[in-house]
């Protein structure tokens, strides 16, 4: 029995929502067994929408996690500053 196989490469990206400062999804990689009745055409796109799904799901939980560190940072430059004003008071 002859099997067939297509691999798939969601290639990735890089977000920069503050400058200088990036997360990235990907890159993804999904290799599939081209189903009975299926053509390989049909099996890409399968596995397409499988690594697309999955990298909008990484996507949204990289994105809060990002913003919940940015929000750290900023609270300890604030928090930093304050105390600087504070010592030279």
């Amino acid at each position: 029995m002859n099997e067939e196989w297509v691999e798939v490469v969601w290639g990735g990206e890089t977000f920069t929502p503050v400058s200088y400062q990036t997360f990235k999804v990907g890159p993804l990689t999904m290799r599939t067994k081209v189903k009975p009745n299926e053509t390989p055409e049909q099996a890409v796109m399968r596995a397409w929408t499988a690594l697309d799904k999955a990298a909008r799901v990484i996507y949204t939980n990289e994105k809060t996690a990002f913003l919940a560190r940015i929000g750290i940072v900023a609270q300890e430059a604030r928090e930093t500053a304050k105390a600087n004003r504070d010592t030279k008071g």
